[in-house]
């Protein structure tokens, strides 16, 4: 498969997911004509529809069309058949795999279940094309291809992107499609419901900052407290000296000088005369 067209049916499947609500694994439902086809091709069909989908898939087969292939005696194609899943489509008499495909397709105009179909059939593929979300494959040539998106597929699309702008990306429904069951809905329901979204949690009380235990203090205080006395007899009464400091300023040489000479008159004793008295 050319990367240009892997790339448009990545695109297409990511737009069924997000829009339609396909989820993994992608239920793809095979008619008996496209078996037969692949069969008489030898092409491997499996293998094809994983390089379409890119995703994970499960394969249906309906009752009817299971009968249709028991019916034509090939015995290759009911091989393949019992490959995939049966799918049980509740017709009690064997119908045309046209009317059982488009039964459990269009469920009231809508793709309820989901399904990706792969047909042969021009006819139901034409049909299928009026449901909104409904991918459709064939085989061209012994080539597995993917259709692109139908008219009304791509007006719904459009419909959702438009109610997002509109809405605005942060509301809780948007992008949500409105269905018909949902417009009988209380509307005081719905405001009750949206109150208990809007409102406001606690505090984490594993972030809240614990309180400051407060100082207990005695009823009756007998004297001043350690802190109301004096720092010199709170350091006695302690038995720790403290240190005192002393700021000495600078002064200058010629006072330094000054303040010294008086200091060393004072300093130096009285010699006696003594050689007087040895002579």
């Amino acid at each position: 498969m050319r990367q240009k067209r892997a790339k448009q049916y990545r695109k297409q499947i990511q737009v069924l997911k997000t829009t339609f609500k396909f989820k993994t694994p992608i239920q793809c439902v095979v008619d008996d004509s496209t078996i037969l086809e692949a069969t008489n091709a030898n092409y491997d069909l499996v293998k094809g529809m994983d390089g379409i989908v890119q995703h994970e898939t499960k394969y249906f087969v309906t009752q009817c069309c299971v009968q249709h292939l028991y019916d034509s005696e090939n015995q290759q194609a009911i091989d393949l058949a019992k490959r995939m899943e049966k799918r049980r489509c509740g017709h009690k008499d064997t119908l045309s795999s046209f009317e059982c495909i488009k039964s459990i397709t269009n469920v009231d105009g809508e793709n309820k279940y989901r399904y990706l179909v792969v047909t042969q059939d021009e006819r139901l593929r034409t049909s299928l094309r009026n449901v909104a979300g409904v991918p459709l494959c064939f085989l061209y040539r012994s080539v597995l291809v993917m259709e692109p998106m139908s008219t009304v597929t791509k007006r719904v699309v459009q419909a959702v992107e438009r109610m997002k702008l509109t809405q605005g990306l942060n509301s809780v429904d948007a992008g949500k499609r409105v269905r018909d069951g949902d417009e009988d809905v209380d509307p005081v329901q719905q405001e009750v419901q949206a109150q208990r979204k809007k409102r406001v949690k606690g505090v984490n009380p594993l972030a809240m900052k614990k309180k400051a235990k407060k100082a207990k203090k005695d009823a009756v205080t007998t004297g001043p407290t350690k802190e109301d006395r004096d720092p010199s007899e709170a350091a006695a009464g302690d038995g720790k000296k403290r240190r005192r400091r002393r700021h000495t300023h600078k002064t200058n040489s010629a006072e330094e000088e000054t303040r010294e000479e008086p200091a060393a008159s004072v300093a130096e004793p009285a010699t006696p005369v003594v050689a007087a008295a040895d002579e």
